[in-house]
């Protein structure tokens, strides 16, 4: 069985340490980019939902219809005006 150094020991150790320590940095990284994302895309939704919203009430006033949005303000039901 051959000696090894106590100086190959540490060495080799703070290469794991630091390795280690970079793969924890880029996996975080990577998670903040993807929660970044996850709210851009929220972000879009609501955009695009508000729009859609103002389209339909526009749509409504020009064909004489009336739209009521419900508690959550996500479906809209169409009446018609008697």
């Amino acid at each position: 069985m051959e000696y090894i150094s106590v100086p190959l020991i540490i060495a080799v150790s703070i290469v794991i340490i630091v390795a280690m320590d970079n793969i924890h940095k880029i996996i975080l990284k990577k998670e903040q980019i993807k929660a970044d994302a996850m709210v851009r895309v929220e972000e879009v939704k609501a955009r695009n939902q508000l729009e859609l919203e103002k389209l339909m009430r526009q749509d409504a006033r020009q064909n004489g219809n009336r739209f009521e949005e419900t508690e959550d303000n996500r479906t809209i039901r169409e009446h018609k005006n008697v």
